[in-house]
């Protein structure tokens, strides 16, 4: 990523500029702890609002588990980040699940998952048992389920996926998100399960003008550079 000119500029720098001195008069000196805070409660305050719960490790060890009932998990629609959906804003951990139905003929066979591209990384779980992990938001996911895995009728897909900065979640062509077995192509696009574990909350350098100018540049006027 990059940063904005405006966030390396001085407040003095804009007010003596005919072309920028209107847009920083309408900025307030900011105070960042309370901005983090403010940021911080309205960012929780939705994700509670959404699945009734606040973000939370508690019990996601549980949350691979084929067993585990996620009925009453919130849902969104996959391949799409989940900016564009209920969780604007959001870098964190969230869980995501789909349920698969597996035929008789393809139980226990060797299989193909192929979840599209994951930002940023992710954690993949069939029936409990982990089939893959991959850094990095643009990187196809393409895992090997061995053989004995899938069962037949319900299975369970978790993904842990970590996001840390920009969009985050399962992204990419509808096309590349499937299970394959033998001859028999399962489409995994569509509706998926989702909870919010944990939120990293911070303010991008690009969110107000001079921001880094303060914390980068300010502290080192004092010093003399030979």
């Amino acid at each position: 990523g990059g940063t904005c000119v405006e966030t390396w500029t001085s407040r003095e720098g804009f007010e003596d500029s005919d072309e920028f001195k209107d847009m920083i008069s309408k900025y307030s000196k900011i105070d960042m702890d309370s901005l983090v805070e403010k940021q911080k409660k309205t960012i929780l305050d939705k994700i509670e609002s959404i699945q009734g719960s606040k973000p939370s490790f508690d019990k996601e060890s549980s949350f691979k588990d084929v067993v585990f009932n996620d009925s009453n998990w919130p849902e969104m629609q996959v391949p799409k980040l989940w900016e564009h959906q209920q969780l604007p804003n959001l870098d964190g951990v969230v869980w995501m699940r789909k349920s698969i139905v597996v035929s008789k003929e393809d139980a226990g066979k060797e299989a193909t998952l192929e979840l599209a591209k994951v930002d940023d990384d992710d954690i993949t779980y069939i029936n409990g048992i982990q089939v893959g992990t991959t850094i990095g938001y643009d990187k196809k996911r393409i895992y090997r389920i061995p053989a004995g895995v899938l069962k037949e009728g319900s299975n369970s897909l978790a993904v842990r996926i970590t996001d840390y900065s920009g969009g985050g979640g399962i992204w990419g062509d509808e096309a590349d998100l499937k299970l394959t077995c033998g001859s028999t192509v399962i489409p995994l696009y569509g509706t998926w399960k989702f909870q919010v574990v944990d939120v990293n909350i911070g303010i991008s350098p690009n969110s107000y003008p001079s921001l880094l100018f303060n914390a980068m540049i300010s502290p080192l006027i004092p010093y003399a550079i030979q």
